[in-house]
């Protein structure tokens, strides 16, 4: 083992045998790898659209403004409504089919 193409074959076969008793390891013994599991419990998680995460945090805001400044429910939808129309197009276009929700 001398030559540099000994050594790296050698490292080489090391790694493969780390890789293998590792991989019969998990599958044997360890918990985390139950029948991709946590591939199952990610795919169960859905995605929320721009529009419904938008809307939670104006119905967020609502709240706070009505708890923490005392603001009536009025001035504060006239706030929001006022906020949107300002907004670029590209982002209002993607609101407006959830803009009953507020």
């Amino acid at each position: 083992m001398r030559s540099f193409d000994g050594i790296t074959a050698h490292t080489a076969m090391v790694f493969v045998r780390y890789i293998f008793l590792s991989y019969e390891s998990r599958i044997n013994a360890d918990d985390r790898a139950i029948g991709g599991m946590f591939l199952d419990i990610c795919d169960e998680l859905a995605d929320i659209s721009f529009a419904k995460a938008f809307w939670v945090m104006m119905d967020l805001l609502k709240s706070c403004l009505a708890d923490f400044a005392g603001w009536a429910a009025g001035y504060i939808q006239a706030l929001i409504d006022r906020f949107i129309a300002s907004l670029p197009a590209f982002i209002s276009d993607r609101l407006r089919f959830s803009v009953c929700e507020s």
